[in-house]
């Protein structure tokens, strides 16, 4: 309820899993979990990691070689490790559970960020109704900070405006004094602009070192829309690059990274906004992005895009894909705006609808099997000469199994 009372020590022995003083023993005051003393996991993607090989010692990582030359070594000792599965949950916790034949399920620890502790107790009240916690995707890699270390990335999507780094390289030797690397929420220097982060924050390296990056996010205090850029090793920000600066109700995806010429060094993102613009950020320079396309307000762009090769490798440039839509809130059920999915000739300059090829759903028709399939017009797209094309766009029509 908010009041004060005397039964602090036993609410924490509450949230790390005794169950002695929960309502259906004689005495007990707490909320009942009579199957499992686990939250649930909503929205948090499980992440599965042992002893993946991230090619940072390959030829290939001329950039930073003194950094690769150490990768092989680390890559030795990985191979001891168990397989861990991290899930965030909303019981406050982003659980560490082992993942092997003999003790699969055994929990090693559980991290609990600062950002749910003012909301923790009311997971104890008997009357309590579902809230979101650490509902967040993490990312587990790799990054050179002092030596090389696997790192867990992760926000807490509705549970609050934060991100976290834990140190994950020793998962059965967990210490809270080391390994948790850092925690910044919107009120941190510098991160005024975070919001919701609903995408999974990338661990990569760029020219000016190793770096978190991901979206703000949604429903931050200002409304605006950035990237951001921060040091792996101590989460400060090393560029916050807004988009929207004197926006409003809007926020920055999850991007997609392009490392263009295979060292290991990403040079460009892509990220979407909520009033569907398609942005490429410069990852070498971190200077203002330029908008490959604007969707228009009635197609947010709320996932990732994807992106691919060059239809004319003698041109050069990208291939974008991405589709629009939101599914944030209960306003959002109601929306029947017609939504898309696009793929963009990125060649360095903004490209406008005109500039793509129109496909279409074509209608349905029942497969082998039953298997009702949609049949989409496979419409040529003239990449060069007379009537050239900068790509192509399908519309999603609303509750029309024929074209939607």
């Amino acid at each position: 309820t908010g009041t004060t009372d005397t039964n602090g020590a036993d609410r924490v022995d509450w949230l790390k899993g005794v169950s002695t003083k929960e309502e259906r023993f004689t005495g007990g005051i707490f909320r009942d979990r009579k199957t499992t003393v686990l939250g649930d996991i909503a929205n948090a993607d499980l992440v599965y990691s042992r002893n993946e090989d991230f090619g940072y010692g390959s030829a290939a990582f001329t950039a930073a070689a003194s950094e690769g030359a150490l990768y092989s070594t680390f890559l030795a000792g990985k191979s001891s490790r168990p397989g861990m599965v991290y899930a965030g949950a909303n019981d406050g916790m982003m659980h560490a559970f082992t993942a092997d034949k003999t003790t699969g399920g055994d929990e090693k620890f559980a991290y609990v960020p600062n950002a749910v502790y003012g909301k923790l107790s009311a997971l104890t009240a008997p009357e309590y109704t579902h809230q979101y916690y650490v509902d967040g995707a993490a990312v587990v890699a790799d990054a050179f900070i002092s030596g090389w270390k696997s790192v867990l990335v992760g926000g807490l999507a509705n549970g609050g405006k934060a991100v976290f780094a834990l140190d994950v390289s020793d998962p059965l030797g967990f210490d809270t004094t080391t390994d948790v690397l850092w925690e910044k929420n919107s009120t941190d220097t510098g991160y005024g602009n975070l919001g919701h982060i609903y995408g999974k924050p990338k661990v990569v390296r760029i020219d000016s070192g190793w770096v978190a990056i991901f979206g703000n996010g949604y429903n931050s205090s200002t409304g605006k829309a950035s990237l951001f850029v921060v040091n792996m090793a101590d989460g400060s920000v090393l560029s916050e690059i807004v988009v929207d600066a004197t926006g409003s109700d809007n926020g920055l995806s999850e991007p997609a990274l392009v490392d263009t010429n295979g060292d290991r060094i990403m040079d460009y993102a892509y990220a979407g906004d909520l009033k569907g613009n398609m942005w490429k950020f410069d990852l070498k320079a971190l200077t203002s992005p330029y908008n490959l396309f604007a969707a228009g307000a009635s197609q947010p762009i709320t996932a990732a895009p994807t992106w691919g090769a060059s239809p004319d490798t003698s041109v050069g440039g990208l291939m974008v894909y991405f589709g629009t839509g939101k599914y944030l809130g209960v306003p959002d059920l109601a929306t029947i705006a017609t939504q898309s999915f696009y793929g963009i000739w990125d060649k360095g300059a903004a490209v406008v609808k005109s500039d793509l090829q129109v496909q279409t759903i074509l209608g349905v028709e029942t497969g082998a099997g039953g298997r009702v399939l949609r049949k989409t017009s496979s419409n040529d797209v003239v990449w060069s000469g007379t009537g050239a094309k900068l790509g192509w766009y399908m519309d999603l029509g609303y509750k029309d199994p024929a074209t939607g």
